[in-house]
């Protein structure tokens, strides 16, 4: 046998870290490692030609704890994954899971992953209410904006004053459509943009500051939130 037709070989050690399932991989017949994020990521069972077959045509469970979970938020979160896989997102919905090509800029392919699609809007909503509360601290009127807000979003940040901006009929994407939840309850409803009406409303804003703060012995600790329906875009 020649040097190119030995076996290659992968030492096991405890430089390489192991996985929570290596003992399963044992178990399971793996037949070859690589390293990956310095752990030992399984690579064959029972050969190609009978791991494609059983991937196909039955249930196929793999070892990837080797890869890493990465979160990605905020307010352009959406758009920004949108712009870096060519696979359709509009149908995943919250809670579910899409297998997704990473691309570079001309359509090559940088990797593969699996995207779970979270609630990013309820920790948005929460994070910012925190904020809001720390402002109100310090004696500050606080004005936030939130894009498409559920019910469940309003309730978290629990406003002194709602401001409604429905000035469209529908926005760019479906998917946020779907979501949009009309108030129920507004302080204030913004139909259409002008260059009267922000005056008209901020006014009427600031008259309710001033007697909030006549009648609160707390003076200055109200919030404002502006909220943009998916109308508004």
């Amino acid at each position: 046998m020649s040097k190119s037709q030995l076996p290659l070989m992968i030492g096991i050690g405890t430089r390489i870290r192991k996985s929570p399932y290596y003992e399963s991989n044992l178990k399971y017949g793996v037949t070859g490692f690589t390293v990956y994020n310095k752990m030992y990521l399984p690579t064959a069972f029972s050969g190609p030609e009978k791991e494609y077959e059983s991937l196909i045509n039955d249930v196929t469970f793999g070892d990837f704890a080797a890869e890493r979970q990465i979160e990605i938020n905020g307010k352009d979160a959406y758009e920004f994954v949108r712009y870096i896989t060519p696979r359709n997102l509009e149908k995943c919905e919250i809670g579910f899971c899409k297998y997704i090509i990473l691309t570079d800029m001309d359509g090559g392919i940088i990797n593969d992953a699996c995207l779970l699609r979270l609630e990013g809007r309820i920790r948005q909503s929460l994070r910012m209410k925190n904020l809001a509360d720390f402002e109100k601290a310090q004696g500050r009127i606080v004005i936030c904006d939130f894009v498409c807000p559920t019910s469940e979003t309003k309730k978290n940040f629990n406003p002194d004053i709602t401001i409604w901006m429905n000035t469209i009929k529908s926005g760019r994407y479906e998917d946020t459509n779907k979501m949009f939840e009309e108030p129920s309850e507004v302080d204030y409803e913004v139909e259409e943009m002008n260059d009267t009406n922000h005056e008209t409303i901020a006014a009427k804003i600031l008259e309710n500051v001033w007697l909030e703060k006549a009648n609160c012995s707390n003076a200055g600790k109200m919030a404002t939130m502006a909220q943009r329906s998916s109308r508004a875009f």
